[in-house]
C-alpha cells in the first residue's frame, strides 16, 4: 500500500491488536522516500520525557531502528539503530526481533545491530494506539512518507537464517516517476476549491490520484485548451493534502512524485450571503473610500476602538484586508462578535478581541496596511492611541485614518483630498 499523508491506526486500542507479551519479531517491507528524526514503520508506543512504553519498529534520520522498553527497572526505552544508513526511496526487509534479553535488528536480512540493555516482558503503555506508517504516541505524530508493501509480526524471536529467508522471498522494484511536460500546478479556486494543471508528452488517459483524510482515489483529467486540469472540492482549512499525475498509454502506467495541497496557503476567502453583503452598508461609501487609500490589497487592517462592526466588515469585504479589532468594553466585543459569527464573517473578514489597554495591544509593529478606530471617527470624545496605532502600521503605504472635521482623511503616505 501506499502510504497517505498521515499515521494509520490499525487499532485505537493496542490490546485489541494481541499483542505478544514478550518475545516478538517485527517484520516488514518498507520504502523510505524522506528519512525523519523519528520515524515510524509499525508500533504501539508512548514516549513522553521520561515516561517511555512499548515498541516501534521504525527510523531515525537514515539508519532503520528497533525499539523496544521491557520492564527491566527504570524503564527506558533502548533505541537499536542499524550499523548502516539505508538508500531513501528503495525498497528493504526491515526486521527487529527480541526474546526477553536480545534486541536485534535486521536490514535484508543482515544483522545490523544488537543490545542487552532491556529484559523481561514488553513493558505496555495502559493507553496507546497501534499505528502503522508512521510514528505516533499521545503527544507526537510523525506519519511516514514512503510505501509499506507487509507487515509480519510473531509471538517468538525469529532466528536470523529465518529473517535472510523472508528477506530473500521477494524483490520489490518502485515505479520509475514521470516528469510531464509541464507542471503540475495547483491554484486554490475559493475556501474549498483547488484546480491542478499538466501538460503530458501527448494524447494519453490522464488523471490524478489525490489522498484527502485517509481516503485515495483517482479523478479523471479533463481537456482545458493547451492543458489536463482535474479540481479538488471540499476541502478543509489548515489541512495537507496529497496528490500525483498518473498517465496511462502504450508505455504502460507511469506517475509523477507526491506534491503537497497545503490550505494553510489558501488565502482565498468562503462565499458570502446577502445578509452578510448588506452587514453595514450604510457604511459603504466610507468603506470605498477607505480602500482607495489602501495601497494594495488583501494584508492586516488594525481596528483600535469599536462602534457596531460595520465599517470594519465593509473595509475587510471591498478591500481584502483581514481585519483584527480591539475594544476595551467586554459587552460591545461580545455583542459585535456574535453578529459576525451568525453571518459568517467572524474570522476570515473580521477579528475581535478584548483588551484591557488599547494603547498596549498584543500585536508585533509594523504589520498593519491600515490602522483605523471606529469609535473615533463616531465618537467626538474617544480619542486614538496615536503611538500605537503608528506603531502598527506598516512603512511604505500604510494608511492611518482619523476624524477630521467628520470626514476621514489619511495621515500617512500620500495624501488624498
Amino acid at each position: 500500500m501506499t502510504a497517505d499523508p498521515m499515521t494509520i491506526t490499525a487499532f485505537d486500542r493496542y490490546q485489541d491488536a494481541k499483542l505478544p507479551a514478550r518475545n516478538i519479531t517485527v517484520e516488514a517491507w518498507v520504502r523510505v522516500d524522506k528519512p525523519l528524526q523519528w520515524g515510524g514503520i509499525v508500533g504501539a508506543i508512548q514516549d513522553n520525557g521520561d515516561y517511555e512504553r512499548g515498541w516501534v519498529l521504525g527510523y531515525r534520520n537514515d539508519r532503520f531502528s528497533f525499539a523496544v522498553a521491557s520492564e527491566k527497572e527504570p524503564i527506558k526505552m533502548t533505541y537499536l539503530a542499524a550499523d548502516a544508513p539505508f538508500e531513501a526511496r528503495r525498497w528493504n526487509h526491515v526486521a527487529g526481533t527480541y526474546d526477553g534479553e536480545r534486541m536485534r535488528v535486521f536490514v535484508d536480512g543482515k544483522l545490523q545491530g544488537e543490545s542487552l540493555s532491556q529484559k523481561g516482558s514488553i513493558s505496555y503503555p495502559p493507553k496507546a494506539q497501534f499505528n502503522i506508517a508512521g510514528y505516533r504516541d499521545e503527544n507526537e505524530n510523525y506519519p511516514m512518507q514512503g510505501m509499506v508493501h507487509e507487515i509480519r509480526i510473531y509471538d517468538r524471536s525469529l532466528a536470523a537464517e529465518d529473517v535472510m529467508k523472508h528477506a530473500s522471498e521477494r524483490i520489490l522494484r518502485s515505479p520509475e516517476t514521470k516528469q510531464m511536460a509541464f507542471g503540475p500546478y495547483l491554484q486554490f479556486q475559493d475556501s474549498t476549491t483547488a484546480v491542478i494543471r499538466w501538460d503530458t508528452d501527448g494524447a494519453v488517459d490522464t488523471g490524478i490520484t489525490v489522498s484527502m483524510d485517509g481516503k485515495t482515489r483517482e479523478i479523471q483529467g479533463v481537456r482545458q485548451g493547451d492543458m489536463y486540469q482535474s479540481r479538488l472540492t471540499d476541502l478543509r482549512k489548515n489541512r495537507v493534502y496529497r496528490y500525483r499525475v498518473y498517465t496511462r498509454g502504450p508505455a504502460g502506467e507511469q506517475r509523477t512524485a507526491w506534491y503537497e495541497c497545503d490550505t494553510f496557503f489558501n488565502y482565498e476567502r468562503p462565499a458570502r450571503s446577502e445578509q452578510a453583503r448588506q452587514f453595514g452598508q450604510s457604511k459603504s461609501q466610507l468603506a470605498a473610500a477607505v480602500g482607495t487609500m489602501v495601497s494594495s490589497r488583501g494584508g492586516v487592517g488594525v481596528v483600535i476602538g469599536v462602534q457596531d462592526g460595520h465599517l470594519a466588515a465593509q473595509i475587510a469585504i471591498r478591500t481584502g484586508l483581514k481585519i483584527i479589532a480591539f475594544d476595551d468594553r467586554q459587552e460591545t466585543v461580545d455583542r459585535v462578535r456574535k453578529e459576525l459569527e451568525r453571518l459568517g464573517l467572524y474570522g476570515e473578514y473580521v477579528s475581535i478581541y478584548k483588551t484591557s489597554d488599547p494603547a498596549r495591544l498584543p500585536l508585533t509593529g509594523l504589520v498593519a496596511n491600515l490602522v483605523l478606530s471606529e469609535r473615533e471617527l463616531t465618537d467626538p470624545a474617544y480619542r486614538m492611541p496615536w503611538e500605537e496605532a503608528f506603531r502598527m502600521l506598516r512603512p511604505d503605504g500604510g494608511a492611518l485614518i482619523a476624524r477630521d472635521a467628520g470626514s476621514a482623511k489619511q495621515l500617512l503616505g500620500d495624501p488624498h483630498p
